[in-house]
């Protein structure tokens, strides 16, 4: 879901509602990007000694599977056990 919202962006204007509202005001989501995103998940995992990677069909679309590939890809390097 992280990912979907990175892709959602965010509100760029505002409505002015007049008078009385029962309706959901637009969703103002911060700005983020892929990298912020990723670098967050990665300082998350900064103490791990294993990482495992369950229900891989959450890693849709492919792009997503690309940017966690290399994040583990990094973790791997750093000696992170990975664990498919």
């Amino acid at each position: 879901m992280s990912y979907l919202d990175l892709q959602a962006g965010s509100a760029t204007e505002s409505r002015q509602i007049e008078g009385p509202s029962f309706a959901e005001p637009p969703a103002i989501l911060p700005k983020r990007d892929i990298d912020e995103w990723l670098s967050d998940i990665e300082v998350q995992l900064n103490d791990v000694d294993v990482v495992r990677v369950v229900g891989e069909e959450w890693l849709r679309p492919t792009e997503l599977q690309a940017h966690i590939d290399a994040l583990l890809d990094r973790l791997a390097r750093r000696g992170v056990r990975i664990e498919r």
